[in-house]
Protein backbone atom coordinates (compact mmCIF):
# COMPACT_ATOMS: atom_id res chain seq x y z
CA UNK A 1 0.00 0.00 0.00
CA UNK A 2 2.85 2.38 0.85
CA UNK A 3 4.35 1.79 -2.58
CA UNK A 4 1.02 2.61 -4.23
CA UNK A 5 0.66 5.85 -2.25
CA UNK A 6 4.24 6.83 -3.13
CA UNK A 7 3.58 6.17 -6.77
CA UNK A 8 0.41 8.28 -6.71
CA UNK A 9 2.30 11.16 -5.04
CA UNK A 10 5.03 11.02 -7.66
CA UNK A 11 2.52 11.09 -10.49
CA UNK A 12 0.70 14.07 -8.95
CA UNK A 13 4.00 15.92 -8.50
CA UNK A 14 4.96 15.31 -12.10
CA UNK A 15 1.54 16.44 -13.32
CA UNK A 16 1.65 19.65 -11.28
CA UNK A 17 5.21 20.31 -12.42
CA UNK A 18 4.17 19.89 -16.07
CA UNK A 19 1.28 22.29 -15.58
CA UNK A 20 3.61 24.80 -13.95
CA UNK A 21 6.10 24.61 -16.82
CA UNK A 22 3.30 24.97 -19.36
CA UNK A 23 1.94 27.98 -17.47
CA UNK A 24 5.37 29.71 -17.37
CA UNK A 25 5.97 29.15 -21.06
CA UNK A 26 2.61 30.69 -21.91
CA UNK A 27 3.26 33.77 -19.75
CA UNK A 28 6.80 34.35 -21.08
CA UNK A 29 6.32 34.07 -24.84
CA UNK A 30 2.74 34.90 -25.78
CA UNK A 31 2.17 38.44 -27.22
CA UNK A 32 4.76 41.10 -28.16
CA UNK A 33 8.13 41.31 -26.44
CA UNK A 34 8.23 44.33 -24.10
CA UNK A 35 11.05 46.83 -23.58
CA UNK A 36 10.45 48.53 -20.26
CA UNK A 37 10.48 52.35 -20.45
CA UNK A 38 11.73 52.53 -24.05
CA UNK A 39 10.40 53.74 -27.39
CA UNK A 40 11.64 54.13 -30.95
CA UNK A 41 11.53 56.87 -33.59
CA UNK A 42 12.03 57.07 -37.33
CA UNK A 43 12.94 60.35 -39.05
CA UNK A 44 11.72 61.66 -42.40
CA UNK A 45 14.05 64.55 -43.28
CA UNK A 46 13.44 66.97 -46.15
CA UNK A 47 16.01 69.62 -47.06
CA UNK A 48 14.87 72.38 -49.38
CA UNK A 49 15.34 75.99 -50.41
CA UNK A 50 12.85 78.24 -52.10
CA UNK A 51 15.39 80.05 -54.23
CA UNK A 52 17.95 79.13 -56.86
CA UNK A 53 21.42 79.29 -55.32
CA UNK A 54 23.63 78.01 -58.10
CA UNK A 55 26.56 80.46 -57.93
CA UNK A 56 30.33 80.20 -57.90
CA UNK A 57 30.32 80.36 -54.12
CA UNK A 58 27.18 78.36 -53.33
CA UNK A 59 25.99 75.05 -54.77
CA UNK A 60 22.31 74.25 -54.25
CA UNK A 61 23.00 70.50 -54.45
CA UNK A 62 24.91 70.74 -51.16
CA UNK A 63 21.83 72.16 -49.45
CA UNK A 64 19.26 69.67 -50.72
CA UNK A 65 21.41 66.62 -49.92
CA UNK A 66 20.06 65.49 -46.55
CA UNK A 67 23.17 63.40 -45.86
CA UNK A 68 25.07 66.68 -45.38
CA UNK A 69 22.83 67.66 -42.47
CA UNK A 70 23.73 67.25 -38.82
CA UNK A 71 20.87 65.77 -36.80
CA UNK A 72 20.62 66.34 -33.05
CA UNK A 73 18.22 64.86 -30.51
CA UNK A 74 17.96 66.54 -27.14
CA UNK A 75 15.77 65.98 -24.09
CA UNK A 76 13.20 68.52 -22.96
CA UNK A 77 15.71 69.39 -20.23
CA UNK A 78 18.15 70.57 -22.92
CA UNK A 79 20.51 67.62 -22.45
CA UNK A 80 21.94 66.38 -25.76
CA UNK A 81 21.22 62.70 -26.49
CA UNK A 82 23.17 62.38 -29.74
CA UNK A 83 24.48 64.44 -32.65
CA UNK A 84 25.85 63.22 -35.98
CA UNK A 85 25.37 63.41 -39.74
CA UNK A 86 22.05 62.09 -41.02
CA UNK A 87 23.89 59.43 -43.02
CA UNK A 88 25.36 58.03 -39.78
CA UNK A 89 22.05 57.58 -37.96
CA UNK A 90 20.35 54.19 -37.83
CA UNK A 91 16.57 54.17 -37.61
CA UNK A 92 14.42 53.10 -35.83
CA UNK A 93 16.34 54.73 -32.97
CA UNK A 94 15.62 53.70 -29.38
CA UNK A 95 15.02 56.31 -26.68
CA UNK A 96 13.83 56.43 -23.09
CA UNK A 97 10.21 57.47 -22.71
CA UNK A 98 9.85 61.26 -22.42
CA UNK A 99 9.79 64.51 -24.41
CA UNK A 100 12.42 65.43 -27.00
CA UNK A 101 13.36 67.89 -29.73
CA UNK A 102 14.99 66.73 -32.97
CA UNK A 103 16.91 69.33 -34.96
CA UNK A 104 18.69 69.18 -38.32
CA UNK A 105 20.91 71.87 -39.83
CA UNK A 106 23.46 72.67 -42.51
CA UNK A 107 25.74 75.67 -43.04
CA UNK A 108 26.51 76.16 -39.35
CA UNK A 109 29.28 78.66 -40.16
CA UNK A 110 26.58 81.07 -41.36
CA UNK A 111 24.23 80.74 -38.39
CA UNK A 112 23.46 84.24 -37.15
CA UNK A 113 25.57 85.88 -39.86
CA UNK A 114 23.69 89.02 -40.90
CA UNK A 115 24.96 89.23 -44.49
CA UNK A 116 27.08 86.87 -46.58
CA UNK A 117 27.76 85.88 -50.16
CA UNK A 118 29.51 82.61 -49.31
CA UNK A 119 26.54 80.62 -48.00
CA UNK A 120 23.56 80.60 -45.66
CA UNK A 121 22.13 78.67 -42.72
CA UNK A 122 19.36 76.07 -43.02
CA UNK A 123 17.57 74.52 -40.05
CA UNK A 124 14.47 72.61 -39.05
CA UNK A 125 13.23 71.21 -35.74
CA UNK A 126 10.31 69.29 -34.30
CA UNK A 127 9.26 68.21 -30.81
CA UNK A 128 7.74 64.87 -29.90
CA UNK A 129 6.87 62.73 -26.87
CA UNK A 130 7.28 58.99 -26.35
CA UNK A 131 4.51 57.66 -24.06
CA UNK A 132 3.47 54.27 -22.73
CA UNK A 133 0.38 53.04 -24.57
CA UNK A 134 -2.54 51.32 -22.90
CA UNK A 135 -1.08 47.87 -23.58
CA UNK A 136 2.36 48.87 -22.26
CA UNK A 137 3.88 48.00 -25.62
CA UNK A 138 6.94 49.44 -27.32
CA UNK A 139 6.18 52.95 -28.59
CA UNK A 140 7.05 54.02 -32.14
CA UNK A 141 6.96 57.57 -33.48
CA UNK A 142 7.52 58.82 -37.03
CA UNK A 143 8.94 62.35 -37.00
CA UNK A 144 8.86 64.57 -40.10
CA UNK A 145 11.33 67.42 -40.34
CA UNK A 146 11.66 70.09 -43.05
CA UNK A 147 14.77 72.27 -43.11
CA UNK A 148 14.46 75.81 -44.52
CA UNK A 149 16.89 78.76 -44.85
CA UNK A 150 16.95 81.39 -42.13
CA UNK A 151 18.17 83.94 -44.72
CA UNK A 152 16.51 85.75 -47.61
CA UNK A 153 18.29 86.15 -50.93
CA UNK A 154 18.76 89.47 -52.72
CA UNK A 155 20.49 89.99 -56.04
CA UNK A 156 21.15 92.75 -58.56
CA UNK A 157 22.01 92.34 -62.20
CA UNK A 158 23.10 95.03 -64.66
CA UNK A 159 22.78 94.94 -68.44
CA UNK A 160 25.98 95.01 -70.49
CA UNK A 161 25.34 98.55 -71.78
CA UNK A 162 25.30 100.09 -68.28
CA UNK A 163 29.01 100.87 -68.70
CA UNK A 164 28.22 102.97 -71.77
CA UNK A 165 26.46 105.58 -69.64
CA UNK A 166 27.63 105.02 -66.09
CA UNK A 167 31.17 105.11 -64.74
CA UNK A 168 30.08 103.39 -61.53
CA UNK A 169 26.98 101.48 -60.48
CA UNK A 170 26.28 99.23 -57.53
CA UNK A 171 23.65 98.40 -54.91
CA UNK A 172 23.75 98.41 -51.13
CA UNK A 173 21.23 96.46 -49.06
CA UNK A 174 20.17 97.33 -45.56
CA UNK A 175 18.33 95.31 -42.92
CA UNK A 176 18.05 97.17 -39.64
CA UNK A 177 21.40 98.84 -39.03
CA UNK A 178 23.43 96.43 -41.17
CA UNK A 179 24.46 97.50 -44.65
CA UNK A 180 26.20 95.40 -47.30
CA UNK A 181 27.88 96.62 -50.45
CA UNK A 182 27.77 94.90 -53.80
CA UNK A 183 30.31 96.36 -56.23
CA UNK A 184 32.23 94.03 -58.50
CA UNK A 185 30.11 90.87 -58.88
CA UNK A 186 26.56 89.73 -59.43
CA UNK A 187 26.54 86.98 -56.80
CA UNK A 188 23.55 87.20 -54.44
CA UNK A 189 23.64 88.36 -50.85
CA UNK A 190 22.02 86.26 -48.16
CA UNK A 191 20.48 88.49 -45.49
CA UNK A 192 19.36 87.30 -42.06
CA UNK A 193 15.72 88.29 -41.51
CA UNK A 194 13.31 87.35 -38.74
CA UNK A 195 10.60 84.77 -39.37
CA UNK A 196 7.84 87.38 -39.48
CA UNK A 197 9.62 89.35 -42.20
CA UNK A 198 11.71 92.52 -42.25
CA UNK A 199 11.98 95.52 -44.53
CA UNK A 200 15.00 95.32 -46.82
CA UNK A 201 16.14 98.56 -48.44
CA UNK A 202 18.04 98.43 -51.72
CA UNK A 203 19.92 101.62 -52.56
CA UNK A 204 21.09 101.95 -56.15
CA UNK A 205 24.19 104.13 -56.60
CA UNK A 206 24.90 105.60 -60.04
CA UNK A 207 27.74 107.79 -61.30
CA UNK A 208 27.40 109.06 -64.88
CA UNK A 209 30.18 109.06 -67.43
CA UNK A 210 31.80 112.01 -69.16
CA UNK A 211 29.58 113.55 -71.78
CA UNK A 212 26.47 113.10 -69.69
CA UNK A 213 27.48 115.21 -66.63
CA UNK A 214 30.87 114.12 -65.42
CA UNK A 215 30.98 112.33 -62.05
CA UNK A 216 27.40 113.22 -61.24
CA UNK A 217 26.05 110.88 -58.58
CA UNK A 218 22.47 109.67 -58.29
CA UNK A 219 20.79 107.50 -55.69
CA UNK A 220 17.54 105.52 -55.96
CA UNK A 221 15.97 103.37 -53.25
CA UNK A 222 13.52 100.46 -53.29
CA UNK A 223 12.13 98.53 -50.33
CA UNK A 224 10.57 95.12 -49.89
CA UNK A 225 9.44 93.04 -46.93
CA UNK A 226 11.28 89.71 -46.97
CA UNK A 227 10.88 86.60 -44.87
CA UNK A 228 13.35 83.70 -44.60
CA UNK A 229 13.55 81.62 -47.77
CA UNK A 230 12.24 84.45 -49.97
CA UNK A 231 14.19 86.14 -52.75
CA UNK A 232 14.26 89.56 -54.40
CA UNK A 233 16.02 90.32 -57.67
CA UNK A 234 16.56 93.72 -59.28
CA UNK A 235 17.44 93.68 -62.98
CA UNK A 236 18.72 97.05 -64.19
CA UNK A 237 19.40 98.60 -67.59
CA UNK A 238 19.97 102.22 -68.72
CA UNK A 239 17.45 104.33 -70.59
CA UNK A 240 18.54 107.25 -72.74
CA UNK A 241 16.54 109.69 -74.83
CA UNK A 242 18.90 111.31 -77.34
CA UNK A 243 16.51 114.13 -78.25
CA UNK A 244 16.02 115.32 -74.69
CA UNK A 245 19.31 114.12 -73.25
CA UNK A 246 17.40 112.33 -70.51
CA UNK A 247 19.36 109.50 -68.89
CA UNK A 248 17.70 107.09 -66.50
CA UNK A 249 17.47 103.48 -65.47
CA UNK A 250 14.84 100.78 -65.92
CA UNK A 251 14.39 98.42 -62.96
CA UNK A 252 12.61 95.09 -63.31
CA UNK A 253 11.53 93.75 -59.94
CA UNK A 254 9.84 90.38 -59.54
CA UNK A 255 8.68 90.37 -63.16
CA UNK A 256 7.19 93.88 -62.81
CA UNK A 257 8.87 96.71 -64.70
CA UNK A 258 9.14 100.03 -62.91
CA UNK A 259 10.94 102.87 -64.68
CA UNK A 260 12.79 105.46 -62.63
CA UNK A 261 14.06 108.31 -64.80
CA UNK A 262 17.03 110.30 -63.55
CA UNK A 263 17.15 113.47 -65.67
CA UNK A 264 20.67 114.39 -66.76
CA UNK A 265 21.24 117.58 -68.73
CA UNK A 266 23.58 116.92 -71.65
CA UNK A 267 26.33 119.59 -72.00
CA UNK A 268 25.83 121.92 -75.00
CA UNK A 269 29.17 120.85 -76.52
CA UNK A 270 28.33 117.15 -76.40
CA UNK A 271 27.51 115.54 -79.74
Amino acid sequence: MKKVKGLIKSMVSLLLGGLLVTSCQSEDFSGPIQVEGKGTITLDLTAMTGFDVETKAVNEADYVNKNNYTVEIEKSTGDLVDSKLFSNWSFPYTLDLGSYTVRAYYGKNYKGVVATQAGFYVEGESSFTLDVNEDNQVISRSVSLTCMPTHAKVQATFSSDMSTYYASYYVTYKVGNTETTKVDNTDPWYLLVNKNGETVTATIHLTTKEGFVTNKDFVLTKTKNLKPNQSWTLNMSPTYEQKTGSLGISITIDETTEDHEVVVNVPSDWV
